[in-house]
């Protein structure tokens, strides 16, 4: 076997083990941009299962950011978010090793969360926090972590809405200059979902 296709039957294979073990899969980051993703469970939900989805988030040293919110929904007979554990993104870059956090509303009977908002405290003026690229002054890309009861057999979208990055200036980033994808979660039965694409 020649060394070329030595090199790309060892690609499929990684290609093959990162879905298999439901290993996060952000779009492709270009300068500028701000990406979330997800780490997907990588076995079987079942019925009355507890299981978490880590909320990673990319941004690059060109857009750095002080905050950010958005909103979710999904199906609540399949699904329940029990609760929401916020990340450590914003604590690895404010000069007091703190943020501050809102806490969101959860309203369990209609499958909606509301304000989920986090932004970091003692940031200098005129800088932020990011973690692509050089010179990145954040050491985690953990944004939060969805924790979730399973209810019945079915699929649920977790669709993401009300979406805001706060940039250095405090204003709201640009749409065109992130992406941050809702999901599916399937209960019963073993299947691999990608994240969907919801701007």
């Amino acid at each position: 076997m020649t060394t070329f296709r030595k090199y790309c039957c060892l690609l499929i294979a990684l290609c093959v083990l990162g879905l298999a073990f439901g290993l996060a899969a952000p779009a492709s980051a270009a300068p500028g941009d701000i990406v979330v993703s997800y780490t997907l469970p990588f076995t079987q939900i079942n019925i009355n299962d507890n299981f978490s989805v880590p909320v990673h988030v990319a941004v690059t040293s060109a857009q750095p950011i002080t905050g950010l919110q958005f909103n979710m929904s999904w199906d609540p007979a399949v699904l329940d978010l029990v609760s929401v554990t916020k990340g450590t993104y914003f604590v690895n870059c404010s000069l007091v090793a703190s943020d501050f956090l809102n806490a969101p509303t959860i309203n369990h009977a209609a499958g909606t969360m509301s304000n989920y908002s986090i932004a970091g405290l003692g940031i200098p003026s005129g800088q932020g926090c990011y973690n692509i690229g050089q010179g990145a002054n954040t050491t985690t890309d953990m944004m939060a972590t969805l924790n979730f009861k399973a209810k019945a057999n079915g699929t649920s979208t977790q669709a993401i809405s009300g979406i805001l990055f706060s940039n250095v200036n405090s204003i709201a980033v640009d749409p065109a200059n992130y992406t941050f994808p809702g999901f599916l979660l399937h209960v019963g039965s073993y299947k691999t979902f990608l994240p969907l694409v919801v701007r």
